[in-house]
């Protein structure tokens, strides 16, 4: 028994070894490309239009704004558009509002097969003031389907989580924007369709400018 013992201890640990020896290859590529793409990175964070408006340290873990494209195309395009950036911590999205409507761009709805219906988890939202869009709601497990909400109870959630977060201030409707394309090619056409019958708002790659104006015009 111990020779068998002893036979699978060495079978165990050669195995570890040789599944290392074929990891460390793409370790050491992928090591090797972050290092090559930091200093395109740091220009890029440098650059970008809200790094100049709302300036911090660069960080290896935290590069760009993920409201940055938004932001610039807002701002270069002069668009009636107010930026909260309500945390200290920066890793945070902002919100956009423009009168008394809340601007989302973070997709944050995923399509249920099951139900057919576009919903969204809202997680401990409520009580952390986590943000709903910081979580991977693109493949939620059919089992956690029954703590998710439709587009009209998230859009509700939203608006007072904005409540919560910015201190004196109220929006009575969201507008939720996705990107034609994209969301297509990950749902399909049937699904981006249902997702403008609930309420979304689908605009044409490189058109955002023109659905926010639309929005606003409304």
């Amino acid at each position: 028994m111990k020779i068998k013992e002893r036979l699978g201890d060495i079978a165990s640990t050669a195995l570890v070894w040789v599944i290392i020896a074929l990891c460390l290859p793409w370790m050491l590529l992928v090591l090797i490309g972050q290092f090559l793409y930091t200093p395109i990175e740091y220009i890029q964070f440098k650059r970008s239009r809200y790094q100049q408006d709302f300036p911090r340290k660069y960080s290896l873990w935290c590069g760009v704004h993920l409201d940055n494209e938004v932001y610039t195309i807002v701002k270069e395009n002069n668009l009636p558009v107010e930026y909260i950036k309500w945390s200290e911590d920066y890793g945070l999205h902002g919100y956009f509002v423009s009168g008394d409507t809340l601007l989302n761009f973070t997709e944050p709805f995923f399509y249920d097969e099951k139900k057919q219906e576009w919903m969204l988890w809202p997680g401990n939202a409520e009580d952390e003031n986590d943000e709903v869009e910081d979580v991977d709601v693109e493949h939620v497990g059919e089992d956690n389907t029954d703590d998710c909400v439709g587009v009209e109870a998230a859009k509700e959630l939203m608006l007072q989580w904005f409540a919560a977060d910015v201190a004196g201030r109220e929006c009575r409707r969201v507008a939720v924007f996705y990107e034609r394309q994209k969301t297509e090619r990950i749902y399909g056409k049937e699904q981006a369709e249902a997702l403008k019958s609930a309420g979304c708002i689908l605009y044409e790659r490189g058109a955002l400018a023109q659905a926010i104006r639309e929005v606003i015009e409304q």
